[in-house]
């Protein structure tokens, strides 16, 4: 969390995604009592079902504040042969929130 920029990278597939992805949806909350932007980056290289389910969570908040007014952004971030864009499009078409895909050779 770094300028109302969250940002989640790697592979995303914790023991307990639920109890790993409390801390950003409390950031969210607290961020936007005072601030009315914020962007998400995600640059994932792999996402378990359970994770993907956390993921839905924190978009359906952000989608939330959006309705209220705040600015929010979306950018993912995918290997072309990694299946992550498929999955972005498939997670990201549930909802209003502007999003823009950016393809890398390698997410580190």
């Amino acid at each position: 969390v770094k300028n109302g920029t969250l940002e989640i990278k790697g592979d995303c597939y914790p023991a307990y995604p639920f109890n790993f992805f409390k801390k950003p949806l409390k950031w969210i909350d607290s961020y936007f009592l005072i601030k009315t932007d914020a962007e998400l980056i995600l640059k994932i290289n792999y996402l378990n079902t359970t994770s993907s389910k956390s993921i839905y969570n924190m978009l359906d908040k952000l989608e939330t504040y959006m309705k209220t007014g705040k600015e929010i952004k979306i950018s993912w971030f995918y290997e072309a042969e990694e299946g992550m864009y498929e999955e972005g499009q498939r997670i990201l078409s549930k909802f209003q929130i502007p999003y823009k895909f950016i393809e890398v050779k390698r997410i580190i």
